[in-house]
């Protein structure tokens, strides 16, 4: 059970992101692509967070100016064919934090993947998914929901295991702002985790991790 102030932050970061992606996609030539995000901002998220955030997301030296380039460079990624080539054709996409991110709704990603959506607020992510149905939008490839602490490798292994996670299969880890805070026998711990439960030959990570948690590893 995460703290309120703990939860609270995490709630900011999870709409600042989504708020920074759709006004990026609206500018003239947007580092990346999220057509959805509005919506999603629009529907979630209350008037006085959209305004208190409004600012600080479109600030240069805000935690949340790299958000884009990190959405395009992991979207690329999890379109791109996985290498080696596997004798199956099933994969796994794990998003730990995964908020108010449509990917699975908006990328190429094939109908034989399943994508696990984790984080602590599993109601946000239903509502998400709600809000995206009512917009006759249709994902494409499997989805699970899991609610756990995405920050905590322990929380998140065990509810993958319970869903249905099969380590077997090729997996794509992303892990969304999760790790900001962490030191770095804190980051070792999570990249750990993600080669012993899902390090199938074609699996790798992409971390979104700010400077400060890069400086102290």
């Amino acid at each position: 059970q995460l703290s309120m102030a703990t939860a609270a932050r995490a709630r900011a970061a999870t709409v600042g992101a989504a708020l920074r992606r759709a006004i990026e996609y609206e500018q003239t030539s947007p580092l990346c692509v999220d057509p959805l995000a509005r919506l999603l901002v629009d529907a979630l998220a209350s008037q006085e967070e959209r305004r208190t955030l409004s600012e600080s997301v479109q600030d240069p030296q805000s935690s949340l100016a790299s958000v884009c380039a990190f959405t395009r460079l992991t979207d690329r990624w999890l379109e791109a064919p996985i290498w080696p080539p596997a004798r199956t054709t099933r994969r796994q996409v794990v998003m730990l934090g995964s908020g108010l991110d449509a990917r699975p709704y908006r990328l190429g990603i094939s109908r034989a993947t399943t994508l696990y959506e984790v984080d602590f607020d599993e109601k946000l992510l239903h509502e998400k998914h709600s809000v995206l149905k009512a917009a006759a939008q249709k994902p494409r490839c499997n989805i699970r929901v899991v609610g756990a602490d995405p920050s905590s490798a322990e929380s998140y292994s065990d509810a993958l295991k319970a869903n249905g996670f099969d380590p077997s299969l090729p997996t794509r880890w992303v892990f969304e702002r999760v790790l900001d805070d962490f030191s770095a026998a804190q980051l070792a711990t999570h990249f750990t985790m993600a080669n012993a439960l899902g390090g199938a030959a074609g699996s790798g990570v992409a971390a979104h991790v700010s400077e400060r948690a890069n400086d102290a590893s």
